[in-house]
């Protein structure tokens, strides 16, 4: 169950949540009455686990103590010529970025440059939030199918975390961390790795990893 190579082919996952279970893969470590369910966090491109944990920080008082959501880091440091990196500077100044994989920029120039257009044209979030919803069409256009560069790498780690942390339940992606949490739920369905009951994804991309 390989991802080497750009393009390498796979089964495509379904963008909303789903079972991934498995008789071939791990013992599942389904959660009981006794503790909350453990989600791992999986954070999107150029970012971190303290940043989505600020993100996520809403919801988390309406958990009611029912989730327990642990938050990891991207083993790579974000690129300093990330074009993503400027708005996340300018958002949570002075933290430090990851990725858990290097996404393929000559595949996208074009739809990064419009979104980077966009983060000039509207510096505050709360702007740019209004105008997406105001221009959803927009969002799907300049959307890409996203491919990235040593996927086998990526999942590796996250697998160790989903090892090192356990038991987890579920996993809640974010973007990159959500294209990543279907190959998870690929991975488990398959019988490779650790099994998850859930996913939850949450401003996934098209996967161009299936072309």
């Amino acid at each position: 169950f390989s991802f080497r190579g750009k393009g390498a082919g796979c089964s495509p996952c379904g963008r909303a949540s789903f079972s991934a279970r498995s008789a071939k893969a791990a013992p599942s470590m389904a959660a009981d009455a006794s503790r909350p369910v453990r989600v791992l966090c999986l954070h999107g491109t150029c970012s971190s686990g303290a940043v989505m944990k600020k993100q996520l920080s809403r919801m988390q008082p309406l958990l009611k103590g029912a989730a327990e959501l642990i938050f990891i880091d991207g083993p790579l440091k974000a690129a300093e010529d990330n074009p993503m990196r400027a708005a996340q500077e300018r958002f949570f100044k002075g933290m430090d970025f990851f990725d858990f994989a290097r996404w393929v920029q000559d595949e996208c120039a074009e739809s990064v440059k419009w979104w980077a257009d966009l983060a000039k044209k509207y510096p505050d979030a709360e702007d740019m939030a209004s105008y997406m919803e105001r221009h959803r069409d927009l969002h799907f256009k300049h959307s890409v199918n996203r491919q990235y560069e040593d996927l086998d790498e990526a999942l590796e780690y996250l697998q160790e975390q989903l090892h090192k942390h356990r038991p987890i339940d579920g996993v809640l992606g974010f973007s990159q961390g959500a294209n990543l949490a279907s190959l998870l739920a690929a991975q488990a369905e398959a019988g490779h790795g650790e099994n998850i009951s859930f996913v939850v994804h949450i401003c996934p991309a098209r996967p161009g990893w299936v072309q």
